[in-house]
């Protein structure tokens, strides 16, 4: 590839791949984008992945790709993104009551994954401040 740091080039050749019903080709070029050590617009490439994932019906991958995104930033929008995606069809009435709590235990946890993280992090720049 000639610009490997252009996002919207690797997501339209995943997108590509896609639309010829290429899932493990499309799976592998998102693979091989993230992997890249620059990116000019990395939130998006990640986003197009996620969200490919989850029209795949792929909950576990779509997870796993929230944690991995998680290691990389912190950034707030992904904690709420991945925490919307948990609570995600809660209203679904053909949805069991015990698969409707457990998605909404499961977002709730990440909220606290969050709360947890910055509060951690605000201690710790508070003591590197008074230091």
């Amino acid at each position: 590839m000639v610009s490997p740091e252009n996002c919207y080039a690797w997501s339209k050749f995943a997108d590509f791949e896609k639309s010829l019903a290429e899932t493990e080709r499309a799976r592998a070029i998102f693979e091989l984008a993230i992997s890249q050590p620059s990116l000019d617009m990395a939130e998006l490439l990640w986003k197009s992945y996620i969200d490919f994932e989850i029209s795949q019906g792929e909950l576990e991958r779509t997870r796993g790709l929230y944690e991995r995104l998680l290691d990389r930033t912190k950034h707030y929008k992904v904690w709420v993104s991945y925490a919307k995606f948990e609570a995600s069809g809660v209203e679904d009435e053909d949805q069991e009551d015990d698969v409707i709590e457990h998605r909404k235990d499961c977002a709730r946890a990440i909220f606290d994954r969050a709360n947890t993280y910055y509060k951690d992090y605000d201690r710790l720049q508070m003591e590197t401040k008074s230091d």
